[in-house]
């Protein structure tokens, strides 16, 4: 357990440190981290699914089709068969290219911090021993948008992960001046009822995607085992969207309205979630969106970081104590067979 707690602890140390430093600061000194991802064994709640993938892969089964999210796929055969290293330098690979985009984000601190301070060395630390494919996503999600390369970067988001085309849904849904606040709360709500019908209908739909089947079937066979299920996202989601609307210093009204909002929005994805744990990937994405739109950065006043520090170590002690009560994190390192 103390690796993680270290971790993160360390990590919001590197984000205050180096914020105004260039970006190779920042990387020299993640090492550490790179360092715990590459030599975690099989420590991580899914890190056995991607050490299974990794001894899977031959040279002849190498694909690059977009359903198959190739870049995954791409870091496993220069590690396998260009480098000739085992799962210990795909691990590396992979945290490397997470930490070098983590240090351009942290040198664009003033687009980044609500991610930063609130979620960041969470979705960083759980993204390189979970969800490897989907903090890909995130993190070139987030570069694309601090760095204005949507264009350029977009299409890598979505071939590290499918759902990767959602945060910029969310963003513009956020931040667009040409719909009125009635038409967004349409298309959400829309999503999520799309999103409910999808899992429910997956039968049907696996006939013409089998790829969204096995997404979904994967997610739907997890049982929520109680009521708290996703409830920490959606707490990150209330506070951060209540926050903006609070700083943004417009009428009672408007900051009610807002306030309104927010809470449908997360009874929405909570009712999703008792569904099918797989919309807790949604909210995921959601937060990531939210955290960057300028919706949330570009307020009248700006958020104060002392809120947004205690909301971050709100959700970093939410997320310790499931590596303490939960399966898979510990021990570390792991033993790989």
């Amino acid at each position: 357990m103390i690796f993680y707690i270290s971790s993160i602890v360390y990590i919001y140390i590197i984000i205050f440190s180096f914020r105004k430093s260039p970006v190779y600061h920042s990387i020299f000194f993640l090492f550490p981290i790179i360092l715990f991802s590459a030599l975690r064994g099989s420590s991580g709640k899914d890190s056995w699914l991607y050490l299974s993938r990794f001894d899977a892969m031959s040279v002849d089964g190498f694909s690059l089709a977009l359903d198959a999210e190739p870049i995954l796929n791409s870091y496993i055969y220069l590690s396998k068969f260009i480098l000739g290293g085992g799962h210990e330098m795909f691990f590396l690979i992979h945290a490397l290219v997470i930490c070098f985009l983590f240090s351009l984000i942290i040198k664009k601190y003033d687009q980044s911090r609500i991610y930063l301070l609130t979620v960041g060395p969470v979705f960083l630390i759980d993204g390189l021993t979970n969800g490897m494919r989907v903090t890909i996503a995130y993190h070139v999600f987030i570069v694309s948008v601090i760095y204005r390369k949507e264009l350029v970067l977009g299409t890598v988001v979505f071939l590290a992960h499918v759902s990767g085309a959602f945060m910029y849904i969310f963003k513009y849904l956020l931040d667009s001046d040409k719909l009125s606040t009635t038409k967004k709360i349409i298309i959400l709500i829309s999503v999520f009822i799309l999103g409910y019908f999808l899992s429910v209908y997956v039968e049907d739909i696996s006939m013409v995607v089998p790829r969204i089947e096995s997404k979904i079937n994967k997610y739907r066979e997890m049982v929520t085992p109680n009521m708290y299920s996703g409830l920490a996202d959606i707490f990150i989601i209330f506070s951060v969207f209540s926050l903006a609307v609070w700083h943004r210093k417009e009428k009672m009204t408007h900051v009610l309205w807002g306030v309104f909002i927010a809470a449908l929005i997360c009874i929405l994805l909570y009712i999703s979630i008792l569904n099918s744990l797989a919309f807790i990937r949604v909210g995921k994405l959601f937060i990531v969106a939210l955290c960057i739109s300028e919706f949330a950065t570009k307020t009248k006043i700006r958020i104060p970081s002392n809120y947004l520090l205690v909301v971050g170590l709100l959700y970093s002690l939410n997320f310790l104590r499931q590596v303490i009560f939960g399966y898979g994190f510990l021990p570390y390192p792991g033993i790989v067979n």
